[in-house]
């Protein structure tokens, strides 16, 4: 049986640091999640600030092979952080540090999400 994550889209959650180079906190919002495409996270106050997109399509290891691994951990953390409350960059860097991969392979878009 496959989880639910509807309760999700409503809850509230703050996102820390999502940019590795400006200390912030903001709020997030889930604006889609599917454990087969992916989980798209805007910034609460402005839909177009896209935060983190994680899209199974394009989460590619070395020499273009798929990283299903990342892809599992990385769901795994977000939704975590989510239903916690929060969203740890530390949580994020260290799934990208132990596969020596990065989220969306750069900066957060319409383009690069599963969900707009």
């Amino acid at each position: 049986m496959e989880e639910d994550y509807s309760d999700l889209f409503e809850k509230d959650f703050t996102i820390t640091s999502p940019n590795r180079t400006v200390d912030m906190t903001i709020t997030g919002k889930l604006v889609g999640i599917d454990p087969d495409i992916g989980i798209t996270i805007v910034d609460k106050n402005d839909r177009d600030h896209y935060i983190y997109c994680l899209r199974s399509g394009l989460t590619l290891g070395p020499k273009g092979k798929g990283n299903k691994k990342f892809y599992a951990d990385m769901f795994e953390v977000l939704v975590q952080g989510i239903r916690a409350g929060e969203i740890k960059r530390e949580d994020v860097q260290d799934i990208e540090l132990s596969h020596n991969f990065m989220l969306s392979g750069g900066k957060a878009s319409p383009e690069t999400c599963a969900f707009n």
